[in-house]
């Protein structure tokens, strides 16, 4: 059987200015597989690997990415690269985000940010692999730049299984981490039908949720009826995943008919809400 033909070529991205030094001026470059007998276009191609370099050509940080074939003559994934300036802090740092195809559920990116620490050391600050819609800072893809939030914060959509929140990250100085800020939010596209939520709400079985002054299932509580009349409305979601105590649970601040609270995840079905995806 002949070998598969392979063409290669370079994707670059900048120069990105990453401080004042003329060696903190850095080049992103991927370089690609390109299947020429590929059946398949869409996965015909795909990152092999990945640089940054300075502009002495001195390699900061580098990856290399899977090129498994499969038949009928395509890449298993197809992998992609693009590069950004998180713009806005005292120190910039560049996101990478690496595509791809087919993707997990619910996610499909890698996000990698890089940058040089406060005594000039150049190195990763944050590595995620978002469930959700990813970056939510506005992007200026022309000039290759994401804007942080009130110039420090980089906000991420994640999926909580029945609505998504913004985890917003702050860079911190002393560790060169992006770390946590918070993670609750008003619920971001909640998967809620009103007439899913009517009939969850009057269902006799489950009369009754309980509501917690705050977001622990060890915050002082008490039962609220529910009807199908009931009023509802989202305030607030919360998930610890994020945090130092990498918790799964996930939390919903509601008012119900007046009274307001936070429900646990276990209560969510009783109020109509998705939990699929």
């Amino acid at each position: 059987m002949a070998a598969q033909r392979v063409e290669r070529y370079p994707q670059q991205f900048g120069p990105f200015a990453l401080g004042p030094a003329p060696s903190q001026r850095v080049i992103v470059t991927g370089v690609y597989q390109r299947l020429l007998d590929a059946r398949e276009f869409w996965r015909a191609t795909t990152l092999e690997y990945w640089s940054i370099q300075n502009e002495s050509r001195a390699i900061l940080a580098r990856g290399r990415e899977s090129t498994k074939t499969q038949p009928p003559g395509e890449y298993v994934e197809a992998r992609g690269l693009s590069a950004y300036l998180l713009e806005g802090h005292s120190r910039p740092m560049l996101l990478l985000v690496f595509g791809i195809v087919p993707s997990p559920p619910g996610s499909g990116v890698v996000y990698r940010v890089y940058g040089f620490d406060k005594d000039g050391a150049f190195g990763a600050a944050l590595a995620l692999e978002p469930r959700g819609d990813g970056v939510m800072n506005p992007i200026d893809s022309l000039r290759g730049t994401i804007a942080l939030s009130d110039g420090r914060y980089l906000d991420v959509s994640e999926w909580m299984g029945a609505f998504a929140i913004r985890v917003r990250y702050a860079y911190d100085d002393a560790t060169h981490r992006f770390l946590v800020h918070t993670a609750c939010s008003p619920p971001i596209n909640p998967r809620v039908d009103r007439e899913v939520m009517r009939a969850a709400l009057g269902r006799t079985e489950t009369p009754r949720i309980e509501m917690y002054d705050g977001p622990t299932a060890t915050a002082a509580r008490r039962s609220v009826g529910l009807s199908e009349k009931s009023r509802v409305t989202l305030l607030e979601g919360c998930s610890a995943r994020f945090g130092p105590a990498k918790s799964p649970e996930v939390w919903l601040k509601v008012e119900v008919d007046g009274t307001t609270g936070w429900v646990s995840e276990a209560d969510f079905p009783k109020l109509g809400l998705d939990e699929g995806g």
